[in-house]
């Protein structure tokens, strides 16, 4: 990756982290709220902290483009439905002030709209990357 590359990226990267601060208000978080980028590839996930509150939780901001708003609530949907008819430990999507779980998110800093889904978060870890079959 080239110098310009790298800073297109870093702001880029920016931009979004922006764009996350503000909507997490959206959820009710303080605005103290810390936002800790944990990924991006497909999407831009955060670790949210709200010290005011006590509350943890985990933001995905969607790419433009990967995923429609009805694949987003479908997913949500399976995703309810394994933890509640087949009792696999998925996080729980948490709705939005406004009672939605998917947010659309603009910003005068980017061209497009994106999704956004907060999560419940659940502590554990990633699978060595040596042994991954043993995971499953």
């Amino acid at each position: 990756m080239s110098k310009t590359e790298s800073d297109s990226t870093y702001e880029f990267l920016a931009r979004i982290h922006r764009l996350a601060q503000t909507a997490v208000q959206r959820w009710g978080f303080s605005p103290k709220t810390i936002l800790s980028r944990i990924n991006h590839s497909e999407n831009t996930t955060f670790r949210v902290e709200d010290p005011v509150s006590a509350r943890l939780t985990i933001l995905r901001v969607h790419r433009v483009g990967y995923h429609s708003f009805e694949a987003i609530r479908s997913e949500l949907q399976w995703m309810t439905a394994l933890r509640a008819e087949a009792g696999v430990e998925t996080p729980e999507p948490i709705a939005a002030g406004d009672g939605s779980l998917i947010q659309t998110l603009q910003s005068a800093e980017l061209p497009e709209p994106r999704h956004a889904v907060m999560f419940q978060f659940l502590s554990g870890r990633e699978p060595s990357e040596h042994d991954l079959h043993a995971s499953f």
